[in-house]
């Protein structure tokens, strides 16, 4: 802690000591003051004007004793409860317009990085940040850097994305329910084979999402429509978003890509890596994706739209959090128990067994179906060997609760009599 005059005595203190700030007392303060874990501050005051000389205090001791990012990320003195991750200087820009103010901090464990932090009135923490470069991998690697040096409970990713869908409007809003990563695939003689990767939103954050009736953001919106047009509302929507690595700007290939997922609102270049490393981490850390459309992804492809469509997704997703978000909400979710149960506690070989004798091919081509897996990406070419493959590539996605649901919907007690 560097040497820094406390206004809490009227500027006269000054300590070098870390512990000081830890806990207890200010040695050089005439108030008491206690920081609690994650940078809530307890402080005692009295008279007609004790909230506001509280209210002061508090962020002039902020501003003195925490001046800089090591005194809120070691230690784990702020537990952030909701992180903003952007792929482009303009999304972030676009989010930073809203709320505030903001406080620019610069991370000492991994250099470059960039965050700005805010607290909302229902006392949520807010901490946004922009990846270094567009892409999965980048996005990725800023995702991973903010969930381990912040552990955020919620993370959204916002931005812009292309429309590949004839619902879709400019200027609409997708909110994602699953994420598809597109860029896997086999290449053989007869051309590249898809091997599709799947990740499901939170399911609590989508509905609050898309349930989110407040329109007053729209109001918020300072950036005007490119055509013009001034009565057209973004709308919400809900579906799958795909992504991959790739700028499309050929309607073709888009098409292609998105005959294969008729609910396809949306494809974009980052969800799919913030994604993976979401479900990577050892923090019950919960991911969703709004993107509002800035082209169609075909040869008319331009970067128009794009500063209202930032703005769009900014405005939304802004005022969601400062509106209708309180901690609880976001407090720390407590390890799935159907998540648990799925990958832990239910024996591989009792759903090994089930399937393979309660299930014919065509049954189990309609299984793969409704957990939206292409049978052909499923390596084997006997049924044991799909369900084989099929278990395993559920258990690595984190799935494999969605067979168990299928299994005990469609033949109840089945499971059981397998179990040991």
């Amino acid at each position: 802690m560097k040497n820094s005059a406390c206004p809490l005595s009227h500027g006269d203190g000054i300590t070098t000591r870390q512990s000081d700030f830890s806990t207890g007392s200010c040695p050089n303060c005439l108030l008491s003051v206690c920081i609690r874990r994650y940078g809530e501050i307890d402080l005692s005051a009295s008279g007609s004007d004790a909230e506001i000389v509280k209210k002061t205090l508090i962020e002039a001791y902020r501003e003195i004793h925490f001046n800089n990012l090591s005194n809120y990320s070691c230690g784990g003195i702020m537990k952030i409860d909701v992180a903003i991750l952007t792929a482009l200087p303009l999304e972030l820009q676009a989010f930073l317009r809203h709320g505030g103010p903001w406080r620019r901090l610069e991370s000492d464990r991994f250099p470059g990085r960039i965050y700005y932090h805010f607290r909302t009135q229902f006392g949520v923490s807010i901490i946004a940040a922009c990846s270094l470069s567009i892409g999965q991998l980048s996005a990725a690697l800023a995702a991973r850097d903010l969930i381990d040096e912040w552990k955020p409970t919620v993370l959204i990713l916002i931005g812009i994305a292309a429309g590949i869908n004839k619902e879709v409007r400019l200027g609409d809003i997708v909110v994602s329910d699953q994420i598809v990563d597109y860029e896997l695939g086999k290449v053989s003689p007869g051309g590249v084979t898809p091997r599709w990767s799947v990740y499901r939103s939170d399911p609590v954050l989508l509905s609050k999402l898309t349930d989110y009736r407040d329109a007053s953001w729209i109001a918020d919106i300072a950036v005007p429509r490119p055509d013009g047009q001034t009565g057209l509302i973004p709308r919400i929507l809900r579906g799958v978003v795909l992504s991959g690595n790739k700028v499309i700007a050929d309607k073709k290939t888009a098409g292609a890509i998105g005959s294969i997922w008729p609910h396809a609102h949306a494809i974009e270049m980052e969800g799919a890596g913030i994604a993976a490393a979401v479900h990577g981490s050892t923090m019950t850390t919960s991911f969703i994706m709004v993107k509002a459309i800035c082209d169609y992804a075909n040869k008319l492809k331009n970067d128009n739209w794009q500063p209202y469509a930032a703005e769009v997704a900014a405005a939304f997703t802004s005022s969601f959090i400062l509106t209708a978000l309180s901690r609880a909400d976001v407090k720390l979710k407590e390890p799935d128990k159907m998540l648990e149960t799925a990958n832990t506690s239910v024996d591989l070989r009792a759903i090994r067994l089930a399937i393979s004798s309660a299930f014919d091919q065509v049954e189990l081509k309609m299984i793969m179906s409704d957990l939206e897996i292409d049978w052909d990406n499923i390596a084997g070419t006997t049924k044991n060997e799909k369900v084989i493959e099929l278990i395993w590539h559920l258990k690595r996605h984190k799935r494999l609760e969605d067979l168990v649901h299928i299994i005990k919907k469609e033949r109840k007690g089945l499971l059981e009599s397998y179990e040991p």
